[in-house]
């Protein structure tokens, strides 16, 4: 009678890996039954990895970096709750930098800091510059989620740079960008052959970057509005040099005048893209707060620009908070998020999470229930429009049946049945730029009165005029 072991092993790895997915425990159990399944089920068990960053003796990640035997297994290492506590020396890590470097299969690299860590503790940027600059060369996914600690990434992107060239997909959650994450080290530089005029093929280093998807989100704030003016006089024109010998990638910035806002950085990649340097570049998605109206300033909504630069088109999606009754709160929900997309739809979440997945769509990185981040695939199919994510979010009848349609204080509902038709919708528009403000449009007859205790505490209603 056949056994479990004489299964084919190619069946056995799908085996593991999907009692993998429902939760450590059960490939842990399934470990120690027999040495012919513990061999197949420990290389699964260290191939995606996610832990907190504490380097406590006892902690997980120290007893984890011990294991030195089965570093070559890891394919996709995430550090959680990235932060450096306050006067604590960057050789504290050097655990750390030492272990990335053994894992000789890593392909994939994310690290989340911790927001709530902000204030009290340092930003770890120094810390992370060198421990991107110790990854190993088979590193083709990065993904770094800085939100909560603002213009403070400046180190952190001269470690980018130093990895563009053999970068594949790259996502930031940031709330600025840094000319020096473009500075690309000659030695990384890739090989490519270029025909002459006498048809004779020539190799020459000219230093280009793999990058194919690349994503970018602005924290996603309605409070963190950039405006380009503030700095449009301050940036200077970035030139690509291409194959000129000797010369770096990119011109030096001017002391203090390497910020860049959303639209420059853009404008700067396709610019670059042209000349050469991102010859692969296949989907290049940003998402970033619109800037606010007459009526958005006061609170009654605001609204993300999502923009596919490579397909040149931009949706300005806007978002209405929608207060819970206590009746219904669920896990401290307090608000719910409303979003209406391009179609008119109105979907619900509960978290900023869930609107970033849904503004990725496609593009969006896959959680494993032990936190492990995987990016996207990719495929011909990168080259199509983009399309939101809309399974990540609730529809209103779904979040009427979860929540209560009586404890969902929604505003912007009551202004529309109030006048009988939509006033609020998505904009979609060619260009790659957007930077008019989504308005609620009365009809004709109507008007908008405010009501409490000032701006901060508007409720705001609709009337006839006249």
């Amino acid at each position: 009678m056949a056994n479990i072991t004489s299964i084919p092993a190619e069946l056995l790895v799908d085996i593991c890996e999907r009692l993998r997915n429902t939760g450590q425990r059960s490939l842990l159990s399934l470990l120690l039954t027999c040495r012919a399944l513990r061999n197949v089920a420990h290389e699964v068990l260290y191939q995606h990895i996610c832990l907190d960053t504490d380097l406590s003796t006892h902690s997980p990640l120290t007893k984890f970096i011990q294991q030195s035997r089965s570093m070559h297994l890891v394919q996709s290492f995430r550090l959680n709750k990235f932060f450096q506590v306050m006067e604590q020396p960057i050789s504290d890590f050097e655990s750390l930098y030492r272990l990335l470097p053994t894992m000789t299969q890593l392909k994939t690299f994310s690290c989340f800091f911790d927001p709530s860590a902000f204030g009290h503790c340092n930003c770890p940027g120094k810390v992370l510059e060198k421990l991107l600059e110790t990854l190993p060369p088979t590193v083709v996914n990065l993904e770094l989620d800085m939100d909560g600690y603002e213009g403070l990434h400046q180190p952190i992107y001269q470690g980018l740079g130093w990895l563009m060239p053999q970068l594949q997909i790259l996502r930031l959650h940031v709330d600025s960008l840094w000319t020096n994450m473009f500075e690309f080290s000659q030695q990384n530089a890739c090989t490519l052959e270029t025909s002459t005029a006498d048809q004779m093929s020539i190799s020459k280093k000219r230093i280009t970057s793999n990058l194919r998807i690349f994503v970018i989100i602005f924290r996603l704030s309605r409070n963190r509005v950039l405006n380009d003016s503030m700095v449009r006089r301050h940036i200077c024109p970035v030139t690509y040099r291409g194959n000129t010998p000797g010369a770096s990638l990119w011109e030096r910035m001017p002391q203090g005048a390497d910020s860049l806002t959303p639209s420059f950085f853009s404008s700067r990649i396709l610019n670059l893209r042209e000349k050469g340097a991102f010859p692969h570049l296949q989907r290049f998605l940003r998402v970033y707060p619109g800037k606010g109206g007459p009526h958005i300033s006061m609170g009654m909504h605001f609204h993300y620009n999502v923009c596919d630069i490579c397909t040149n088109r931009v949706v300005a999606v806007p978002v209405v908070d929608v207060p819970l009754q206590p009746s219904s709160f669920d896990d401290d929900i307090e608000t719910l998020h409303l979003l209406r997309d391009h179609e008119g739809k109105d979907l619900l979440g509960a978290s900023i999470t869930k609107l970033i997945q849904f503004f990725e769509g496609s593009l969006c990185w896959t959680e494993l229930c032990n936190g492990s981040r995987l990016p996207p695939p990719i495929n011909e199919s990168n080259n199509t429009t983009h399309e939101f994510e809309r399974s990540a979010l609730l529809d209103r009848p779904t979040a009427e049946a979860t929540y209560g349609s009586r404890d969902m204080d929604c505003s912007l509902w009551k202004r529309e049945k109030e006048v009988g038709q939509t006033i609020l919708r998505a904009r979609m528009s060619e260009g790659g730029e957007d930077e008019g403000p989504l308005l609620e449009i009365l009809p004709p007859g109507w008007e908008f009165v405010e009501s409490g205790l000032g701006h901060l505490f508007a409720d705001w209603g609709v009337r006839q005029s006249g």
